[in-house]
């Protein structure tokens, strides 16, 4: 994948699919054609989701260079502030 993947988007397919199959579910009866290809489409977005959820996870190893700096500037809550002040 060169680029990310557009959530946003995806979400959006998945709404306007499930309104359309609701809408369909009025006029007619599931009979195997028009539901099991909304219901597939459906399952392929948001296998497509998880996918590029799972590639935007940090992993192990992922913030070597924020604990490199935070080795160089320490950030210290205020009670931890406090008590090298207090020394």
């Amino acid at each position: 994948m060169s680029r990310e993947y557009d959530l946003k988007t995806g979400r959006q397919r998945i709404d306007d699919l499930v309104m359309m199959r609701r809408r369909l579910m009025h006029t007619q009866q599931p009979n195997g054609t028009w539901d099991w290809f909304l219901e597939q489409e459906i399952a392929a977005i948001e296998a497509e989701m998880a996918e590029a959820k799972s590639k935007m996870t940090a992993w192990r190893g992922d913030h070597f260079e924020v604990e490199q700096l935070l080795r160089l500037f320490p950030v210290y809550t205020p009670e931890q502030a406090a008590a090298s002040a207090a020394l």
